[in-house]
């Protein structure tokens, strides 16, 4: 992808002085700091003074002014640049204007500086809901300033400043003057008729060679970095300063999906691949890992062209007639092994079961992001249903909505009001009591769960009302009892969600309520899951006599049971219902015929046409009250034409793209009424690929509808009870995320299954309770492993803690308590943040025949949740100080709230330790991160990892030696000194000192006998121990005396020939193993500086051995080549 840079755009841009040259910034950092602060002034208007705060917004496309008479929470008077002519000055540049002033101001300090605003239109007044009462002065004072006719009056903001101030002060109001002189005159310098903000991408529009607008040549720093606006505000100033920016950062997303596609799926990159059968021959499932770290989602039905390469000729470069294989990507449920899917036919028998390269080009599907920019550029367009004069308070307003001003929903402002929808239901008012009565019996809420439905039904401000569910706290629940109250009223809701899956979350709940209570199917009438016309009629055909074996997996349980309430199924039963309805009749005869025969040319698209009259028809019926879809697919005419909604419900909406919000909103815009907003902004945010990508615009995109609304102060209602985890997990995210907010319900913590084997095999292994973790159900795991890229990829595995995983879980899997309970595979989740690292779990515990019921990366999580959960941290890597997205709020928030009885955290407490974290505790990104390390650390909920004895061992050996990452060593039945520990077998003597030097200087010794003296590692003289150790040790180490060799690296000829799996995990151990040792040797290396020679020594053995295990067919001679040339050390 050929990347624009400052000096290749420099000519061909509008940008003047100083935005023509590189600076890596849209305003420096200080005076941006400076200026954003909110101050003590005062303001008069006309005859009128106001005391209060004033901050300038030194942004380069909107800067502005901005007033407020106590907090920004309460409101504020925003003067822009485009509307307002504004001057700055001092009080010694102009002593007669301040001294016609100066006797009304109540000003101690007797330096001023002022800001002179003359608006030539109707300054925004953005408010909100205020949580405390307002007093009657500021209440006062708010409705003279919302009365004002601006256009007709000057305000002067008065600053108090001392005299060393007065330097910075001209600093910032130059800088001030010289953006609002951009925005109010031409190119030429001549005054603008009509201010723009956002003058460059006025000035330099996108072109029809181009689907964006050039990159801001500014924003690029020296090393052609590009850096991004922020946000200032959680609202927007006017629909200009909306589209304008979210256009073009959607543009700019669009251009980079395209781009970054067209990068990563081209002729000279290639891209790891398996086959699996698809149930006949010549049809095939192809899992791809794709060669990148991150990379656009890959949606059902993209066409992917590819050949399968010869590994031992990647060099060569293929031509594009050479990729002689063609495939769609689907949507599979084993997909987890790889980064997509491809559903393919061709004679491929030769290739299954190996592991292939491959080299393919994608044809991009920009249908959705297509879809956002239409309705992100409608908004300003279309008729809503509030915004008509008519329907004055009977609707929200769409316009006022995206704004985020908030009038209509602070109590304070004229533009308030509530809207009741059961007014505008047309049931009979004893009926509505009586349907809600059973409602509220059948689906008991707590506190705030009834506030949110009470406010989402009867009494909705400005009608919009956020829910927000942190994990655990029954905003599904909710949700549904919401949709139900609604449809009872015969209401039409439309329920929409990012994703399919999304959407089957909240919709199977649903469909099971109507289902099993005849009253609901009475009274809320037919619940109908909607995807694109296209795989509803793909799903008609599947019995086709043309078409192949089905290019869809297996249905889950859910996807069944929904099954039954899709479009198609209703279509079908309503042609069936209906044989003497013209579409009807043609339908009928033309599905016999497409399954005895198949149907082809002009009868498939009468087929088709007459599938969707049918489907018009269903939706057009009274009795359809609900539709569930994605927000994309809400676009589809079929739907739109047929199904007039009143309420819209969008779940998970703190993880959707504000573009995604508009499709469902201006599509429907002339019906709907109220908009419900379901989500939690402390979880994932939306996905924007281009960010950090050349998108100036890509942290406007990144911030969600409801979290944007949220921060304006639009009403919300926070579920504050948490129904899932028990209440020492709750402990360990609810105070870093939500600030205590959370309470755990007391169910959490009764006795059952999972909870109570978990606590009876913790019990039984003295590591656990010899360490006083015994029945601790939020476990750190510490062991010694560093991230590493996987081959020919850029994501991230580490192999340590997918070893400690495969240990533990095949312990529990075999554990049983007294009472027989067991903990089976159906109660573990497993939660990765890295593709890679979700592979490598996968294929170990394939490998021992072990499973999972889930195995999922961390934003595959979200909305999930499992009695168990193992969280792999992965990362540290070889440099500690790469935190990565590991560090993530949201997605730590996610990974810690999944697990509803036990969590195992698997990370590297010897790495991240202590000291490491203090020396991140300035940077904001670690918080949570930091949070969690300090809280396990503290409450020392910590098991040091040793080998799989760690989870084996019920009681420990004489005179073991326990070393822990954060706590000092404990010995357990202490016994005589011991001189049979020795180092590993495979580790030739010759390699290390010959006498009285510890395995690894500097570090706890391997074995510690009771008189604190170390044997010699090849049998010499016994070493006095420091007494002091290093804090905290690097790995756990024991004392095994009765052993000869230490069994947890020793290796022992198994009685029986291994199996190919057994071999695998004997070299998965030793690996890991090894790469402890040799960790910890570079540590000592690093430490000892004197002893480098001897260190690096030992860091070179390792790398052979580890590569030796890696490739065994090479090692042979490799090792005897080396003992040939190795030239004897004693």
């Amino acid at each position: 992808m050929e990347v624009p840079t400052a000096g290749s755009m420099a000519n061909a841009l509008f940008a003047p002085d100083p935005f023509d040259k590189p600076l890596g910034y849209d305003c420096p950092t200080d005076l941006r700091t400076m200026a954003i602060k909110w101050r003590p002034c005062q303001m008069t208007v006309g005859n009128e003074l106001f005391s209060g705060k004033y901050h300038i917004v030194l942004d380069s496309q909107q800067p502005r002014v901005a007033f407020t008479l106590r907090t920004k929470q309460r409101g504020q008077v925003v003067f822009t640049a485009k509307n307002c002519s504004i001057e700055t000055g001092f009080d010694r540049d102009d002593p007669a204007f301040v001294n016609q002033y100066r006797h009304r101001l109540k000003i101690e300090r007797p330096r001023l500086a002022f800001i002179k605003i003359r608006p030539s239109a109707q300054p925004p007044i953005p408010s909100a809901e205020r949580e405390e009462p307002i007093d009657n002065t500021e209440r006062r004072d708010w409705k003279i300033l919302n009365s004002v006719r601006w256009e007709e009056n000057e305000a002067v903001i008065w600053i108090p400043h001392e005299e060393k101030d007065v330097q910075k002060g001209q600093t910032c109001f130059n800088r001030l003057g010289r953006l609002v002189q951009l925005v109010r005159t031409n190119a030429d310098g001549q005054p603008e008729p009509q201010p723009k903000a956002y003058w460059f991408y006025a000035r330099n529009p996108v072109t029809e060679n181009s689907d964006r607008s050039p990159p801001m040549p500014w924003l690029f720093d020296s090393h052609d970095r590009y850096a991004e606006l922020k946000p200032h505000d959680p609202f927007f100033i006017d629909e200009e300063d909306r589209s304008s920016i979210l256009v073009a950062a959607t543009r700019n997303e669009r251009d980079y999906q395209k781009a970054s596609l067209l990068e990563i799926f081209n002729l000279e990159r290639v891209h790891k691949a398996r086959l699996r059968t698809a149930g006949q021959n010549d049809w095939w499932y192809v899992d791809v890992t794709v060669n990148a770290q991150q990379f656009p989602t890959l949606s059902s039905s993209t066409q992917v062209r590819f050949a399968i390469r010869d590994p031992a000729n990647l060099e060569t470069r293929l031509a594009k007639q050479e990729l002689n294989l063609e495939g769609l990507v689907v949507s599979d449920n084993d997909s987890f092994k790889a980064d997509f899917t491809m559903f393919v036919r061709a004679e491929l028998q030769a290739y299954e079961g190996q592991d292939l390269v491959v080299t393919a080009i994608v044809t991009p599907n920009l249908l959705p992001v297509n879809e956002q920019l239409v309705a992100l550029e409608a908004v300003g367009q279309v008729k809503c249903f509030g915004d008509m004069p008519e329907n004055k308070n009977k609707g929200y307003s769409l316009r006022k909505l995206v704004l985020g001003h908030g009038r209509e929903v602070d109590p304070y402002c004229p533009d308030y009001f509530e809207l009741n929808l059961r007014d505008i239901s047309s049931i009979e008012q004893a009926k509505q009591d009586e349907y809600l009565k059973h409602i509220e019996k059948v689906v008991p809420l707590d506190t705030e769960q009834a506030q949110a439905v009470r406010k989402s039904t009867v009494a909705v401000p400005g009608g919009v009302h956020l829910i927000v569910g942190p994990p655990g706290t029954g905003k599904t629940r909710t949700a549904k009892r919401i949709i139900l109250t609604l449809a009872s009223l015969g209401l039409k809701v439309l329920v929409v969600a990012g994703s399919n899956k999304g959407v089957d979350n909240l919709f199977h709940p649903l469909y099971e309520a109507t289902k099993n209570d005849q009253r609901f199917r009475s009274w809320c009438g037919t619940v109908v899951r909607f995807r694109s016309p296209a795989c509803q009629f793909a799903t008609i055909r599947q019995d086709s006599a043309k078409r192949g074996p089905n290019n869809t997996p297996e249905l889950s349980d859910v996807e069944r049971e929904i099954e039954k309430c899709q479009t198609h199924t209703l279509v079908l039963k309503h042609a069936r219902n209906t044989p003497t309805d013209q579409w009807s009749a043609i339908f009928l005869e033309l599905l016999e015929k497409d399954r005895k025969s198949g149907v082809q040319g002009q009868e498939q698209i009468k087929f088709r046409s007459a599938y969707e009259h049918l489907m018009r028809q269903v939706f057009a019926m009274k009795s359809i009250r609900v539709v569930a879809s994605t927000l994309s697919t809400s676009a589809q005419e079929d739907l739109r034409l047929a199904f007039k909604p009143d309420v819209v419900i969008c779940d998970e909406s703190g993880q959707c793209l504000e573009g995604d919000h508009m499709i469902p909103l201006t599509k429907n815009a002339e019906t709907v009424r109220a908009v419900i907003l379901l989500g939690d902004p402390d979880q994932l945010p939306p996905t924007v690929t281009s960010e950090g990508q050349q998108n100036e615009g890509a942290q406007y995109l990144k911030r969600s509808l409801m979290a944007r609304l949220g921060e304006c102060g639009y009403p919300s209602t926070f579920l504050n009870v948490n129904y899932r985890n028990h209440p020492q997990i709750l402990a360990l995210f609810n105070r870093q995320i939500y600030n205590g907010r959370l309470t755990a319900s007391p169910i959490n913590s009764q006795p059952e299954r999972v909870g109570d084997t978990w606590d009876e095999f913790t019990r039984k292994r003295h590591h656990f309770h010899g360490q006083n973790i015994a029945g601790i159900r939020r476990l750190f795991i510490s062991v010694i492993g560093y991230a590493e890229k996987e081959e020919h990829g850029t994501s991230f595995e580490n192999q340590s803690q997918a070893v400690v995983i495969r240990h533990l879980l095949a312990e529990l899997y075999s554990f049983q308590t007294a009472a027989g309970q067991k903990i089976s595979a159906e109660d573990v989740m497993v939660i990765s943040p890295y593709k890679a690292q979700r592979r490598l779990i996968s294929r170990m515990l394939k490998d021992s025949s072990l499973a999972v019921r889930d195995n999922l990366t961390v934003d595959a999580a979200q909305g999930q949740e499992a009695p168990i959960v193992l969280l792999s941290l992965t990362k540290p890597g070889k440099d500690i100080r790469s935190l990565g997205f590991v560090a993530s709020k949201e997605r730590l928030n996610v990974a810690l709230s999944r697990a509803q009885k036990v969590l195992i955290v698997v990370g590297n407490m010897a790495a991240w330790n202590e000291q490491f974290m203090t020396s991140v505790k300035r940077l904001e990104s670690a918080k949570v991160l930091r949070g969690l390390f300090e809280d396990v650390r503290q409450e020392e909920h910590v098991l040091t990892w040793v080998d799989r004895r760690t989870v084996t061992e019920v009681d420990p050996e004489p005179g073991y030696i326990y070393y822990s990452h954060v706590k000092a060593p404990r010995l357990a039945h202490p016994v005589m000194p011991s001189q049979q520990d020795a180092m590993d077998i495979d580790e030739p003597e010759q390699e290390f000192p010959a006498r009285g030097t510890p395995p690894f200087v500097g570090l706890p010794p391997r074995s510690m006998p009771f008189d604190h003296a170390q044997p010699e590692p090849l049998g010499g003289p016994p070493q006095a121990v420091p007494s002091s150790l290093p804090q905290p040790a690097p790995f756990a180490l024991s004392h095994r005396p009765a052993s000869g060799l230490p069994q947890n690296l020793a290796v022992s000829l198994p009685a029986r020939p291994p199996s190919p799996s057994e071999d695998q995990r004997a070299r998965d151990d030793r690996l890991a193993e090894l790469e402890a040792r040799r960790h910890a040797a570079m540590e000592g290396h690093m430490q000892h500086q004197a002893d480098s020679a001897r260190e690096a020594a030992r860091v070179a053995w390792y790398d052979r051995q580890m590569r030796d295990l890696r490739n065994p067919q090479g090692s042979r001679g490799s090792r005897q080549e080396r003992a040939r040339s190795r030239s004897p050390r004693r």
